[in-house]
C-alpha cells in the first residue's frame, strides 16, 4: 500500500489504530449484545447463541373434515410431519403460523402440535389460537 503525504501527520497513524481498535470493540460488544438478545427470547432466527436443547415434535393437521397423512402434512409446511429439531419450538410455531396466514388462509386447516423440549413435560399449541 503506498503512502500519501496525509500520513506523514503527526500522531495520524496512532489515531488510525485508535480508530480500528474501537471500531473492532464495537463489533465485538454488537455480537455480545446479539448473543446476550438470543438467549432471552422464544425464538431464534441465525443467532450465535449455544444450542443446547433438542425439541421433539409431532403434526396433526385437519382439514374439510378429514386428517392429512404424514406426506401431506410435510409438502404443506416443508416440515417432517414428526421429528427432533434442533432449534426452539418456537421456530416451528412462527412456520406454521406463517403459512397459515398466508398461503393457507382460505383452508382453514386445525393444527396441533405437540412438543417436548429435552424429554421434560409436553406442551401443545393450537391453530387457529383460541
Amino acid at each position: 500500500m503506498k503512502s500519501s503525504p496525509r500520513d506523514n501527520i503527526p500522531g495520524r497513524k496512532e489515531e488510525q489504530k485508535r480508530m480500528r481498535r474501537r471500531i473492532g470493540i464495537v463489533f465485538l460488544l454488537l455480537q455480545l449484545a446479539a448473543i446476550a438478545h438470543a438467549r432471552f427470547v422464544p425464538s431464534r432466527w441465525l443467532s450465535w447463541a449455544p444450542n443446547d436443547y433438542a425439541v421433539w415434535y409431532r403434526l396433526d393437521v385437519g382439514m374439510n373434515g378429514h386428517s392429512l397423512s404424514r406426506e401431506e402434512i410435510e409438502k404443506r409446511y416443508q416440515l417432517p410431519a414428526e421429528h427432533v429439531y434442533q432449534n426452539p419450538a418456537q421456530n416451528i410455531i412462527d412456520m406454521i403460523a406463517q403459512y397459515e396466514r398466508t398461503y393457507g388462509r382460505n383452508d382453514h386447516a386445525k393444527v396441533v402440535l405437540r412438543y417436548c423440549v429435552n424429554g421434560r413435560d409436553s406442551a401443545e399449541w393450537r391453530w387457529p389460537q383460541e
